[in-house]
C-alpha cells in the first residue's frame, strides 16, 4: 500500500471510529507522522487534540497519568496516548488492566450520558470540581504501541484495532490480514470478525487439541469469565462466534469438520477443537 493511500485509509478508519465512539488502538512498524496525522483528525471532526509520548512511562506511570479526572475523565477533544510500553511482569500487565476498567466504564457512561440528551459542555468545562466532569467526555480516544499482543486482553478489547503495517501474518498455511480482518488461504479470501479472528487464533494455537468451553471463553472472554462456568451472560455467544468461524473456513475450501464440535455430557461442558491436517479437510 503506497503511502498516500496509507494515510487515507487509517483516517478514514479514524473517522468512523470517532462517529461509533470506539477507542483506537494503532500498532505496527510504521514510517508515517503519527502525530500529525491525528491532529488532522482532530481538526477534521472540529475538536482540540491532546498528545501524550509514554516511551519512558512504566504502566503504573501510564494508569497514574490517564486516570486523572481531567484526562480519560476530563478532556473533551481527542487523545493521542503515544508509544505505548507492556513490559512481561505482573505490575505492567495489572496497570493496563485497571486502565481497560475506566475505559469501558467511560463508553458505559457515554452511552446513558447521550440517550439522556447529555449536559452543556462550556458549563461542565468551567466547573472547579472534578466530580462535575462527569459528562464531559472524549470525542476520540486513541493509543498507539508497536506490539498490541504484550497487553493484556482485557485492554485489547476495549479498542478497534488498526494496524499500521499492510504486510499479512501466516498462521500456519492460513494468512490472517489484521487490517482488513480477514483469513487467505490457496488465494481465498474471507473477512471475519475480530472476535472470531482472536478465536481462530486460539483455537489454532492449541490445535489438535480439544479446548473447553471455559478455556475459550476464559482467553476471548476474561471481563465475564469468573461470572459463569460458561465465562459470558449468554452461553449461545461462543456458539454463534463458532458458527461464524465455521462458515468462513468452509468459504476458503475446508469441510465443516476442520472444526469440530464436542457435546456437552455429564462429565464434560463441551468444546472445540481445529484440526492441523489441512488437507485431509478440502473440499
Amino acid at each position: 500500500m503506497e503511502y498516500e493511500d496509507e494515510l487515507f485509509f487509517i483516517r478514514k478508519k479514524l473517522l468512523e471510529c470517532e462517529r461509533d465512539g470506539k477507542p483506537v488502538f494503532l500498532y505496527g512498524k510504521d514510517s508515517i507522522d503519527r502525530k500529525t496525522m491525528v491532529e488532522e483528525v482532530a481538526k477534521e471532526i472540529s475538536s482540540r487534540s491532546k498528545y501524550i509520548d509514554c516511551s519512558s512511562m512504566s504502566g503504573n506511570d501510564v494508569y497514574d497519568n490517564l486516570a486523572k479526572p481531567r484526562i480519560l475523565f476530563g478532556w473533551a477533544g481527542l487523545l493521542f496516548v503515544d508509544n505505548l510500553i507492556c513490559e512481561d511482569h505482573e505490575d505492567d500487565t495489572e496497570a493496563y488492566r485497571k486502565l481497560a476498567k475506566i475505559i469501558m466504564k467511560r463508553k458505559k457512561e457515554i452511552d446513558e450520558d447521550e440517550l439522556e440528551g447529555g449536559d452543556n459542555y462550556e458549563d461542565c468545562r468551567k466547573a472547579e470540581d472534578p466530580k462535575l466532569y462527569h459528562h464531559i467526555y472524549l470525542k476520540l480516544l486513541v493509543v498507539y504501541s508497536e506490539k498490541y499482543e504484550s497487553f493484556p486482553k482485557y485492554f485489547q478489547r476495549q479498542f478497534e484495532k488498526i494496524l499500521l503495517e499492510c504486510e499479512s501474518e501466516p498462521i500456519g498455511p492460513i494468512e490472517i490480514d489484521r487490517k482488513r480482518q480477514s483469513l487467505k488461504f490457496n488465494n481465498k479470501v474471507v473477512e471475519l470478525e475480530p472476535r472470531q479472528i482472536e478465536l481462530f487464533e486460539f483455537l489454532y494455537e492449541h490445535k489438535d487439541k480439544v479446548k473447553s468451553r471455559y478455556d475459550i471463553s476464559k482467553e476471548l472472554w476474561p471481563e465475564h469469565h469468573k461470572t459463569s462456568i460458561y465465562g459470558f451472560p449468554d452461553k449461545d455467544i461462543l456458539d454463534q462466534q463458532v458458527h461464524k468461524l465455521r462458515k468462513g473456513l468452509i468459504k476458503l475450501g475446508f469441510k465443516k469438520e476442520i472444526l469440530e464440535t464436542y457435546k456437552k455430557t455429564q462429565l464434560f461442558e463441551g468444546g472445540f477443537e481445529f484440526h492441523s491436517k489441512l488437507t485431509s479437510f478440502l473440499e
